[in-house]
């Protein structure tokens, strides 16, 4: 959450975000993760500093299990 840059909250924002791997032992090197995101409200970006936006975004990651482990 995000408070504007005026008295009120009324131009604030506010952002989610959600990372999900699936159930399963680490059995290949490189694990795949969902990654979701929520962002409404204003200032994003430069472009939509003064416009209020809602954005839903979805995307694949990967982690490196040998990296974690050491």
């Amino acid at each position: 959450v995000r408070k504007g840059t005026n008295a009120s909250l009324s131009q604030g924002s506010f952002e989610v975000d959600a990372r999900w791997r699936p159930p399963y032992a680490d059995v290949w090197r490189f694990t795949p993760f969902l990654y979701t995101q929520l962002v409404t409200g204003y200032g994003e970006t430069l472009l939509t500093y003064d416009r209020s936006i809602t954005s839903f975004r979805v995307g694949l990651g990967l982690t490196d299990t040998r990296a974690r482990s050491q």
